[in-house]
């Protein structure tokens, strides 16, 4: 969740979100780390994210973090040429 909120101040003051989004994805993958809350070991996807942004879209939820974990999701796929998904980790 960290890296929303540094995503989100970042954003808030003008800069571009995409260009926010490649620098931390560039950070990342020169510091050989994963990105935090994408990608599953064992699960190809997580059914309950679909879901659960179809209902923050329908409640009227969505705001500043889902459009900062799709850009994410976005990136990821292109940079990647891989699917990861948003891990939801709900406790």
């Amino acid at each position: 969740m960290e890296l929303f909120y540094d995503t989100a101040r970042q954003w808030a003051v003008g800069e571009e979100l995409e260009s926010i989004v490649a620098t931390a994805l560039d950070e990342c993958k020169a510091a050989r780390r994963r990105l935090p809350g994408y990608g599953h070991r064992i699960h190809t996807d997580d059914p309950r994210a679909p879901r659960l942004l179809d209902l923050a879209q329908e409640l009227g939820l969505c705001g500043q973090f889902v459009t900062i974990a799709e850009a994410y999701a976005k990136a990821l796929a292109q940079t990647t040429g891989k699917h990861l998904p948003l891990n939801l980790q709900i406790n």
